[in-house]
C-alpha cells in the first residue's frame, strides 16, 4: 500500500490525494485515449476478467511514448478498472499489439518493466495474463528473451501470440478472448472510437462527481 501511494504521488504530484478523473490528465495522455492507444475495452473475456489493450500498432515506427505519460494513463485505466465489479472479482487481463513493422528502437525495455511493475505490484487490480500479439521477425527473439527475464511466477502468465492477425485472433480465443471483444487494428471486430469513450467516460465521472 505504501508503494501503490508512493508512486501515485510520483505520478500526479499534489493531485495525488484527490480521486483521478480525465480532469487530471494532460492532452498528451488524453490524445492516447482518443487514438485507442489504450484503452479499458467495454467487454470482458468469457471468464469475467477485464481487458486492457495497450496497441503499440497504433504508434509511427520508430517513436517510443514519453515513460510519464504512459504511466500516468495506465494508471487511470487500472484505477477505473478497479471500480468494475466483475473485475474486482475475476481481475484483468492485459493485451499488447505490436506492428507488423517493428524496428528494435522503438522497443523501450525500462518503460516495459515500469509498466509491468505496476500491473502487478502497486494497483488495485489482479492482472490474470499478459498476452503480446505480433507477426515481427524482431519480436519473435526479443519478447521470450523478456518474458525469460520474469519470475517463475509471472513467467507462465506472459503469452506470446506470434502469426498473422488472423492467427493471433484465434490463438487468443483459446484464452477465452472473443474476436468481437478486440478492435479492428489488432484484427478483431470491434470498431474502438476513443473520442466516444471518452465522451462517456466524461459523463460517467460528472455524474459521479455530482453525487459525492
Amino acid at each position: 500500500m505504501v508503494g501503490y501511494w508512493e508512486l501515485r504521488f510520483e505520478l500526479f504530484d499534489e493531485h495525488a490525494f484527490e480521486r483521478l478523473s480525465l480532469e487530471l490528465l494532460g492532452a498528451e495522455e488524453l490524445d492516447l485515449l482518443e487514438q485507442d492507444v489504450v484503452r479499458l475495452l467495454d467487454d470482458v473475456d468469457e471468464s469475467g476478467r477485464g481487458l486492457l489493450l495497450c496497441d503499440r500498432s497504433l504508434i509511427p515506427s520508430g517513436n517510443r511514448i514519453n515513460r510519464r505519460i504512459a504511466m500516468r494513463t495506465m494508471f487511470y485505466l487500472f484505477e477505473i478498472a478497479s471500480e468494475c465489479k466483475s473485475i474486482q472479482t475475476n481481475g484483468a487481463s492485459i493485451i499488447v499489439h505490436f506492428s507488423d513493422v517493428f524496428h528494435i528502437s522503438s522497443f523501450d525495455g525500462k518503460l516495459a518493466r515500469k509498466f509491468w511493475s505496476l500491473a502487478t505490484k502497486f494497483v488495485p487490480v489482479r492482472i490474470r495474463s499478459l498476452h503480446c500479439l505480433h507477426s515481427n521477425f524482431v519480436l519473435k527473439t526479443v519478447l521470450p528473451l523478456l518474458r525469460a527475464a520474469f519470475g517463475k511466477d509471472l513467467r507462465h502468465r506472459f503469452i506470446i501470440h506470434c502469426g498473422t492477425r488472423e492467427e493471433t485472433i484465434k490463438s487468443l480465443r483459446e484464452y477465452g478472448i472473443l474476436r468481437n471483444s478486440i478492435p479492428m487494428s489488432c484484427g478483431g471486430d470491434l470498431r474502438a472510437t476513443g473520442k466516444i469513450w471518452l465522451h462517456e467516460r466524461r459523463t460517467v465521472e460528472r455524474i459521479r462527481d455530482l453525487r459525492l
